[in-house]
C-alpha cells in the first residue's frame, strides 16, 4: 500500500483491512505508516472501523451474505468496503444514510461496483433484521463472536460452553490501558496523586503491585510529560517479570526483550544493581528499546542485537527470561486480527520454534541458576508441552512451582495464577488481563 500520497479515510480504510487480512500486516503498525496521510483528528475514527471490522468480521460477513449472491468472487476492495460500511450501520453512532454514502463514494474511487455497494448497504438499513443462526453451538458462537471454527471447538472441549461464551466475548472488548509505574523514579501513591491532581479517572491493579489502570484510556495523551515515570504494560506482563524472582548483583538475560517492557522491570525490580542483557533479533525493534531505556532513566540494561539461538559459550546467566515469539493467542483482544492467522497446524509450527529457542538459551544458564518460560498464548501445544518435551531432553532441569519463591510477597501476588503443576496461567476471561502461561526452572547446581 503506498503512503505518500494523502487518501480520505474511508477510502483508506478498506486498503487498510486488505493488508491485514490479505498480507498479515499488523493494523498497528499500518496506522501508524498512515498518519502523516490524514487529519490527526481523522485517526480515532479510522481506528475504531478497522479494529471493529475485525473483531467482527465473521458477524459482518453473516449479516451481509444475504445480499451478496458469490462473495467470493468480489474484489478485495468492494468486499472490505462493504464490510467497513456495514460495521459502521451496525455497530456505530455514524448516521446511516452518511454510512452508505461514503461507502459508495469511495467504491467510486477505488473499487468497482458502487451501485452494489449502494444496494447492499441499502437493504442492510431497510431490513435491519438478523438472518437465522446455525442451531450447533460452535458455528453460533463462531458467528456471534467472529473466532474462526476451530478455535472455538478447542475452547468449547477445554473450558465447557459458559465459560467459552465469556472468553469470546472479553476477546471482543477494548481492553484497559494499563500502566507500570517507573519504581525507579516515583511510587505507585505518588503517581497516583499525580493523576487525581490532574482529574484522571483511575484504579490500581489488583495484583501487580506496580499497576495503574485508566478509566479513559484516551487520558494518557495528557500524561505524555510524564513518559519517565510509567511504561505502558498488561498487568499479566508485569506478574512475569514478577515470576523470575530476580535479585541485585545477578548477570540477567531477557533472551527476546524488545521493545523492552520486562526489561526495564527487570531492572526496576534489581534497583539497577544486576547486570541485564537485552537480547533480540530484530534492529529496529531494539531500537525502540534503547529509546526506552532513555525515556525511563534506565543504565543497567544492555541492547545486544543476536539472534539468542547463537549465543556463545561467553555468555552465562544467573537468571534467563525467554518471553519467546508465539502465537499471541493471549492477547486477541489487544490484536484482534491474530485469531485469523492461526490454525492447529501453524500452532504446532510456532510451538516448534519456541522449543528451539528454549534449547539454545537454556544452555547459557549456569548452574543452579533460573529460566522463565513464558508466552502470551494459553494453548497448552506452547506452553506445558514445550515444557514436557523440554525437560524430557533435559533432565538436570526440573520446576520450580511458584509455591517455592523465596519472595514472600511475590508468592502472595502470583498465587491465583497458579496451576496444579505450578505454573503460571493468566486467562483474559477469569483474571481480566492478557493471557499469559509461565514456568520457571531451575539448572541442577553441579553440571
Amino acid at each position: 500500500m503506498k503512503t505518500d500520497v494523502p487518501t480520505p479515510p474511508r477510502i483508506l480504510v478498506p486498503l487498510l483491512l486488505e493488508e491485514v487480512l490479505r498480507k498479515n500486516h499488523s493494523p498497528k503498525v499500518l496506522l501508524q505508516r498512515v498518519s502523516s496521510e490524514t487529519v490527526r483528528k481523522e485517526l480515532p475514527f479510522m481506528r475504531e472501523i478497522l479494529y471493529g471490522v475485525l473483531r467482527n468480521l465473521l458477524y459482518i460477513d453473516w449479516r451481509l451474505g444475504p445480499y451478496l449472491r458469490r462473495p467470493g468472487r468480489l474484489n478485495s476492495y468492494t468486499l472490505n468496503n462493504l464490510r467497513a460500511g456495514a460495521y459502521q450501520i451496525l455497530f456505530m453512532r455514524v448516521p446511516e444514510w452518511a454510512a452508505v454514502n461514503e461507502s459508495v463514494e469511495a467504491e467510486k474511487t477505488k473499487g468497482k461496483h458502487p451501485e452494489l455497494v449502494n444496494a447492499v448497504l441499502r437493504s442492510m438499513v431497510r431490513e435491519a433484521s438478523e438472518p437465522p443462526l446455525p442451531p450447533s453451538i460452535d458455528r453460533k458462537l463462531s458467528i456471534l463472536y467472529s473466532h474462526p471454527l476451530w478455535l472455538v471447538r478447542r475452547w468449547l472441549r477445554r473450558f465447557g460452553p459458559s465459560e467459552t461464551e465469556k472468553l469470546l466475548q472479553i476477546n471482543n472488548t477494548i481492553p484497559p490501558l494499563t500502566l507500570r509505574i517507573n519504581s525507579l523514579r516515583t511510587t505507585r501513591e505518588d503517581f497516583r496523586e499525580m493523576l487525581s491532581e490532574m482529574g484522571i479517572p483511575h484504579r490500581e491493579t489488583s495484583r501487580s503491585p506496580a499497576g495503574i489502570i485508566l478509566e479513559r484510556p484516551d487520558d494518557i495523551t495528557r500524561i505524555n510529560d510524564l513518559g519517565g515515570l510509567f511504561y505502558i504494560q498488561d498487568e499479566a506482563a508485569q506478574l512475569i517479570s514478577l515470576l523470575l524472582d530476580p535479585s541485585p548483583g545477578e548477570r540477567i538475560l531477557d533472551a527476546c526483550a524488545a521493545p523492552g517492557g520486562k526489561a526495564t522491570h527487570l531492572a526496576e525490580l534489581t534497583i539497577e544493581k544486576a547486570d541485564i542483557v537485552a537480547a533480540d533479533i530484530r534492529p529496529e525493534r531494539l531500537g525502540i528499546l534503547m529509546e526506552n531505556l532513555s525515556r525511563l532513566d534506565i543504565g543497567s540494561v544492555r541492547p545486544l542485537s543476536i539472534d539468542v539461538r547463537e549465543l556463545g559459550p561467553e555468555h552465562s546467566y544467573d537468571r534467563i527470561l525467554l518471553d519467546a515469539p508465539c502465537s499471541s493467542l493471549g492477547v486477541i483482544r489487544k490484536n484482534p486480527d491474530v485469531r485469523y492467522r492461526y490454525n492447529r497446524k501453524n500452532l504446532l509450527k510456532a510451538a516448534e520454534a519456541e522449543l528451539e529457542i528454549l534449547q539454545a538459551v537454556s544452555e547459557r544458564l549456569r548452574p543452579g541458576g533460573r529460566i522463565l518460560y513464558a508466552v502470551c498464548s494459553f494453548e497448552p501445544e506452547e506452553g506445558e508441552e514445550v515444557i514436557r518435551k523440554f525437560l524430557n531432553k533435559n533432565p538436570d532441569f526440573y520446576i520450580i512451582d511458584m509455591a517455592e519463591l523465596s519472595g514472600t510477597e511475590s508468592r502472595n501476588f502470583l498465587e491465583p495464577f497458579r496451576t496444579e503443576k505450578g505454573f503460571f496461567l493468566s486467562l483474559p476471561h477469569r483474571h481480566g488481563m492478557d493471557g499469559f502461561f509461565g514456568a520457571l526452572m531451575e539448572r541442577k547446581a553441579g553440571r
